[in-house]
């Protein structure tokens, strides 16, 4: 595989009896000569290669080790910056454990002392790659940080108390929601006036053994995931917030999974849960398609399903909605989704199939993610991330992109991760933030005027419409812009 750390690595064979310098207290390691106890490995984890999982271990020298016959062989080593090389038979790999696909290491995961070791490289790698400290620079010297402007965070919520494992894991998600934007040291508009609302919870469902069924049922799902209910109590109301930020909801893509399993699944050897449903969809050759053919029909039936009346009819119930938030002063802004690479490449998928159905109106600011590449201030060289989900190329589409990779909050520790969070989920609050810092120099604007800066500010990378929208947000542009200084 090609390099992709952050650092030029040391080509070094360490196959076939070829000594390797290890460093530290574990000097020459020769392969198949050298068997640690396993009282001196200093952390575990998965090495992913050639589409393989296997057990690695490794030393308090940073050297990897994997487990064959009995014995432990060195496969790898692994550098103070968190890049590794990977040695199997001829083939050197190089990567890092940060932004690399073959190396699964995540540090959340890694016990004693290396697990310390990769969180604080990680908090490190985070921090610098930051964009809070250029923003902060440039506005919040100015005294501009969304004061005076009501934001709130709109979430699907549950029921009070922590033995709620999910509603605790919902609230932690609107926490750092919340947190992108008011944090103190780590927000974005520190100063806007921020809540979370919770809506009634997501309630599991046996899914119904009928055509009419299921689209009831479907129709049932995505109005609740719209919160329909939640933006019409704001129409009209002189105590809506200015800005609501939606950082969830879903797409094609979650109801097709949820249906493909269905359809597969069986109550006993040869007899299908839902016989209706899967002669309604497959026909009579079900038993004859692949899982691939499968799941191929299955979002080409979602398809045409959301064409149907009924469906187009909730899609403009929700547009008429957000149209008058917007036109009262009420900005949308809502999360594009991560779902662009759930499905493998090669399966037929419809335009926009991972797109979230909240992003499809014209009344609301969709966001992508990208990643900054640890270049803070300088959008030119950002990407959209693999998970970003993209637009039809057509009507829907992301108005823009902001960051959503390793942002730094340093609030996450007590759920097993460093301070960083990721997303699309993080990427709108990037948004919801600059628009409540440029709501604050100019209060006046109003929708049409607020995303024509957003987008015309922006740094256009030269992707597709689908993927960015108008391009890279410029926080710092889009607020200058908004104060008629630039």
């Amino acid at each position: 595989m090609d390099h992709v750390g952050r650092t030029n690595f040391r080509q070094q064979n360490i196959s076939g009896g070829q000594p390797v310098q290890a460093g530290g207290d574990a000097g020459q390691l020769f392969p198949g000569d050298y068997a640690p106890v396993e009282d001196t490995f200093v952390g575990s984890g998965k090495l992913r290669t050639s589409g393989k999982a296997v057990d690695i271990f490794v030393d308090k020298a940073g050297v990897l080790f994997q487990k064959i016959t009995g014995h432990y062989w060195p496969v790898g080593q692994l550098e103070a910056d968190g890049s590794f090389r990977l040695g199997m038979g001829r083939s050197i790999h190089h990567g890092n454990i940060f932004n690399d696909t073959v190396f699964d290491l995540p540090a959340k995961k890694i016990r004693g002392p290396m697990g310390e070791w990769f969180r604080s490289l990680e908090r490190q790698w985070a921090i610098q790659s930051s964009e809070i400290p250029f923003i902060r620079h440039h506005l919040t010297m100015h005294g501009i940080d969304g004061r005076g402007v009501s934001v709130a965070v709109l979430e699907r919520g549950g029921k009070e108390g922590p033995s709620d494992e999910e509603t605790v894991v919902i609230k932690d998600h609107a926490k750092l929601v919340r947190a992108v934007i008011k944090n103190p040291r780590w927000g974005y508009a520190p100063g806007a006036d921020t809540r979370i609302l919770l809506s009634k919870p997501d309630e599991p469902k046996k899914i119904r053994d009928s055509l009419p069924g299921f689209k009831q049922q479907s129709l049932e799902k995505i109005r609740d995931f719209m919160y329909l209910d939640h933006l019409v109590q704001f129409t009209g109301n002189p105590q809506a917030p200015r800005i609501i930020n939606i950082s969830n909801g879903t797409s094609i893509t979650e109801i097709a999974e949820m249906l493909d399993s269905s359809l597969a699944e069986k109550n006993e050897p040869g007899v299908y849960a839902y016989p209706e449903l899967r002669r309604a969809i497959l026909g009579p050759d079900a038993k004859k398609y692949s899982p691939k053919q499968r799941l191929e029909r299955v979002l080409a039936f979602l398809d045409q399903m959301l064409q149907e009346p009924e469906f187009q009819q909730l899609f403009e119930e929700y547009r008429n909605v957000t149209r008058q938030l917007a036109e009262q002063g009420t900005f949308v802004v809502v999360a594009a989704g991560n779902n662009q690479d759930r499905f493998p490449p090669d399966i037929r998928k419809p335009p926009g199939f991972g797109y979230n159905f909240l992003a499809q109106s014209d009344w609301v600011i969709p966001v992508a993610a990208a990643d900054n590449n640890a270049t803070p201030g300088d959008t030119r060289d950002d990407r959209v991330t693999p998970f970003s989900s993209h637009g039809n190329g057509t009507r829907w589409n992301p108005a823009v992109t902001a960051t959503g990779e390793r942002v730094w909050l340093d609030i996450y520790s007590d759920r097993g991760n460093n301070g960083d969070f990721a997303g699309t989920s993080c990427a709108t609050p990037v948004v919801a933030s600059t628009l409540a810092m440029m709501l604050q120099v100019n209060p006046a604007l109003d929708f049409q005027q607020a995303k024509h800066i957003l987008q015309s500010t922006a740094t256009n990378t030269a992707a597709p419409i689908a993927m960015e929208g108008a391009g890279m947000l410029n926080p710092v542009w889009a607020v200058w812009r908004a104060a008629g200084w630039v």
